[in-house]
């Protein structure tokens, strides 16, 4: 019975060493390898006439924003595939700004921002009736990939 116990223990432990440690890490690098895999499947394909059709099924499928742009920062191919998308709310400043850093160093960037939602702090579920969501304090990551 002492072994049952300790077994029991030992998987609780494990369970919540995985969830509580090590479950960001694992899909933070989830994550940035489906980055990394989208990026790489449109660089093999950037001469193919329907571009941007693989672009939408990449940032759809992978919960991905893409944005091309030419030599003179002029968007050529965009595709959303999240809901806040902080590859498409950038001015034009921030962009040159990311593109010219990686132009400098002469390797992919990558970044990461916490972002939440916007106007988050006006919304109070209090004030509607039936069922509608609780106010969420999470605040999503972002990871920006040029």
């Amino acid at each position: 019975m002492a072994y049952l116990v300790l077994f029991v223990a030992f998987i609780i432990g494990l369970l919540w060493l995985f969830q509580v440690v090590l479950l960001e890490d694992f899909y933070r690098n989830y994550k940035m390898t489906q980055v990394v895999r989208s990026a790489e499947a449109i660089v093999q394909n950037l001469q193919h006439e329907d571009l941007a059709s693989l672009a939408e099924q990449l940032a759809s499928q992978n919960d991905v924003c893409i944005m091309l742009m030419d030599a003179e920062g002029n968007e050529t191919i965009s595709a959303e595939g999240l809901r806040v998308c902080l590859v498409h709310r950038m001015n034009e400043h921030q962009r040159d700004k990311w593109a010219s850093d990686a132009a400098e160093s002469g390797q992919p960037l990558v970044k990461i921002f916490a972002t939440g939602m916007r106007n988050a702090e006006r919304y109070d579920s209090e004030r509607f009736t039936g069922l509608v969501p609780e106010r969420s304090e999470d605040q999503a990551m972002t990871l920006l990939f040029v």
